[in-house]
């Protein structure tokens, strides 16, 4: 779980740094684990930053650049939750998992990667 905090960090610090927007839906059809993209349809990279681009998918909007850094936080929120379930083998709810050790990671990953 530390690894993927890691590179989800990582990796949307880059997508923010580098003006990307990539879709970050845990659908399965966009990111990989790893942080690497796989659906490049997804994709849109910006001359400037253009902090309120939303992606329309006839049914729901994506987030923005700016939201991404949320998004990628929670997916890695789940993976916690996802942990936990596998070691306990009860479900808590995701709210449970808010202030886990590992969102400090990918927080200061982020950082130290952003720019």
């Amino acid at each position: 779980a530390e690894d993927i905090a890691r590179r989800f960090a990582q990796a949307t610090a880059r997508f923010e740094s580098d003006y990307l927007f990539v879709w970050l839906e845990w659908d399965g059809d966009n990111i990989l684990m790893d942080g690497g993209i796989i659906d490049y349809g997804s994709v849109r990279q910006f001359g400037l930053y253009h902090h309120e681009y939303r992606y329309d998918d006839t049914d729901r909007w994506s987030t923005t650049i700016p939201e991404q850094k949320r998004k990628a936080r929670y997916i890695v929120q789940t993976f916690i939750q996802l942990s936990d379930f596998l070691v306990s083998g009860k479900k808590k709810p995701i709210h449970s998992f808010s202030r886990h050790q590992l969102l400090k990671v990918f927080d200061q990953e982020f950082e130290r990667h952003l720019y």
